[in-house]
């Protein structure tokens, strides 16, 4: 065994995790294989990469709950041609949705299209945008909706909300169209001071990944700056089993 030093088993806990001898089995469902040496990086190569931690090599197996979810959340798919141009143009941004993980130029986002007199919501949207191609909007994609299940629900004529569903988990954004004709979103939080608020205007967003070593392998809460009336809070969005 050319390059590889063997390692005693043992147990160790980490936040969601157990080490058992060579292999970190996650609550969320990834496997990851570790072992120290050059012997480490040809053992993860079956689990689909491999990245370096000090002297050790972690390989990690992206399969299912908040990994899928991270993993589903942190790049996006190739475009669908056509079809983000011809919905960008008349789209009111309503809440952009940055992550901790992933690539630093691409954000999520919730749009909003109103009828010309912005009297009716006619629809809500979330999606990709391309910071670094002056904020152009990309479908999420395929792979993104086989891993996230996605649903628009029309409250009534002025009011969607937006749900998102991954590792039994449901996140709610209702989008809301005001009388003074504009868009807002309004999440259920629970507050850093330890309330707990049912109806906050969102006014940032941001997607907080559980790591394991330093890799992203579960999404474990959303962030949120909002306004409830004159009060600022700050908290994580509520989220129901799903």
């Amino acid at each position: 065994m050319s390059g590889a030093r063997p390692v005693a088993p043992r147990v160790r806990r980490l936040p969601g995790a157990v080490i058992r001898g060579m292999n970190l089995v996650m609550t969320c469902g990834a496997d990851v294989s570790i072992a120290r040496g050059r012997g480490g990086a040809r053992s993860c190569a079956s689990f689909g990469g491999a990245a370096r931690r000090g002297g050790w090599y972690v390989g990690a197996r992206m399969t299912s709950g908040s990994c899928l979810l991270a993993l589903a959340l942190a790049n996006p798919a190739a475009p669908v041609v056509g079809e983000g141009d011809a919905l960008a143009p008349d789209a009111v941004e309503v809440v952009r949705v940055k992550r901790d993980f992933g690539k630093p130029h691409v954000d999520l986002v919730i749009d909003a299209w109103t009828d010309a007199g912005a009297t009716r919501l006619n629809a809500a949207r979330l999606w990709w945008v391309i910071t670094s191609e002056q904020d152009r909007r990309k479908p999420l994609g395929a792979m993104v909706e086989r891993m996230v299940k996605l649903k628009y629900h029309r409250n009534s004529g002025t009011s969607l909300t937006v749900t998102v569903t991954g590792d039994h988990k449901e996140f709610a954004f209702t989008v809301e169209l005001g009388s003074d004709g504009k868009s807002h979103a309004y999440v259920e939080v629970d507050t850093e001071a330890g309330l707990h608020v049912p109806r906050c205007r969102a006014d940032s967003v941001r997607l907080i990944a559980h790591r394991v070593l330093g890799m992203p392998v579960g999404l474990a809460r959303i962030a949120v700056t909002c306004s409830d009336g004159g009060a600022v809070h700050t908290g994580h969005v509520r989220h129901r089993a799903a």
